[in-house]
């Protein structure tokens, strides 16, 4: 309920279909939106087709997740490994996202609970724009955690921090990076999945 006010006036459509079924009946759309934010997403290769023919009309897709499925990766060219901490039920202790653009600096903005790190250890340099990654001792190209491929006409923008997007984190302080990343996403209309 909180991030559809992130979005000002532009109008927010809740999607309980799946995503085949969804899009495939909004062939027409242009310069709109799709939204997916889970822990795990694993679309099926209808889904894949969908969603690339979607976003090449010139719409956006965001995905927001810990795993995104082989599917999806192998077609963008991008993998997302999932950084296992054996002491901590592979729950990362503390995470620090920030943004290549400086304009978006927050240094302050820290995650500690109940987060895992996924950070892109392959992206398709040619059609991928590196916009986040966390800030470690490592460098940050090492460290990516927010990409946006071109496919089309269109883009699909990757997050690999869902629970910026939690009630625990949206309700705390810590808010202000969830809206950083939403304002990547500009479009006459925006459809959220819920299904």
């Amino acid at each position: 309920e909180e991030l559809g006010t992130a979005f000002g006036v532009t109008p927010v459509e809740q999607v309980k279909q799946d995503p085949y079924v969804f899009l495939s009946e909004k062939a027409e759309e242009t310069n709109t939106v799709y939204i997916f934010i889970n822990d795990y997403l694993d679309f099926d290769q209808r889904q894949v087709e969908e969603l690339l023919n979607f976003a090449s009309q010139g719409n956006t897709v965001f995905m927001s997740a810990n795993y995104f499925g082989t599917g999806i990766e192998d077609t963008l060219g991008f993998y997302g490994e999932l950084i296992y901490n054996p002491t901590s039920a592979n729950l990362t202790t503390e995470l620090k996202p920030a943004f290549f653009n400086p304009a978006l600096a927050d240094t302050s903005i820290v995650f500690e609970k109940g987060v895992r790190k996924t950070i892109f250890t392959k992206i398709d340099t040619l059609n991928t724009v590196a916009l986040g990654y966390y800030r470690t001792e490592e460098p940050a190209l090492a460290q990516l955690n927010f990409i946006e491929i071109t496919h089309g006409n269109g883009r699909f923008i990757i997050n690999s921090l869902p629970e910026a997007f939690s009630n625990y984190y949206i309700l705390q302080e810590q808010q202000a990076y969830a809206a950083n990343l939403v304002s990547f996403l500009e479009g006459d209309k925006i459809f959220w999945d819920s299904h």
